[in-house]
């Protein structure tokens, strides 16, 4: 079993706000991504290879997907077996291998554009119901709002997020 900083790394993780996945030599839906790693399970029906690939795919139900991506297994574990037959449940945990700017800024905005980001996700809900939290005077608290954030993130670009592929 992995340790925690093993596991975690550096960098915050984030679950997928709709289905996302990874394929490395299996198809599994993902638990967990970080831009140092994934966590994801998958379904077998014997121990893993022996094996691994070197790279693999993060894609999602909409198309967008990252090839290629440097891989190393830091764990695969029977999670549980799938309902009373000869199949397992298992889960991976990954590390992403060295990574080309590129490569660094299509996994950025992939995150951004499908992971659940919790202080982005606020901001959003409070934008799309600042009529409810302040009946007047909406227009000055939105530019407000809207100047917090942009610092607060300044970090965040999503409108350049465009080098993600489509399918």
């Amino acid at each position: 079993m992995p340790q925690p900083e093993e596991r975690h790394g550096k960098f915050p993780r984030f679950t997928p706000c709709l289905e996302m996945y990874v394929f490395h030599n299996v198809v599994g839906r993902v638990l967990d991504i970080s831009m140092d790693g994934v966590s994801f399970t998958y379904i077998a029906d014997h121990h893993p290879p022996e094996k691994f690939p070197a790279a693999g795919v993060l894609f999602t139900h909409s198309g967008k997907h990252i090839q290629e991506i440097p891989f190393k297994v830091i764990s695969d574990h029977m999670h549980g077996q799938f309902f009373l037959s000869d199949y397992f449940i298992r889960e991976r945990q990954i590390r992403f291998g060295e990574l080309s700017t590129d490569m660094v800024k299509q996994l950025e905005c992939f995150i951004l554009e499908n992971a659940h980001i919790p202080q982005l996700s606020y901001d959003a809900r409070y934008l799309a119901y600042k009529s409810v939290y302040a009946p007047t005077g909406a227009a000055d608290l939105d530019a407000t709002v809207r100047e917090r954030i942009s610092e607060d993130h300044a970090d965040v670009q999503l409108a350049r997020c465009g080098g993600l592929s489509q399918g």
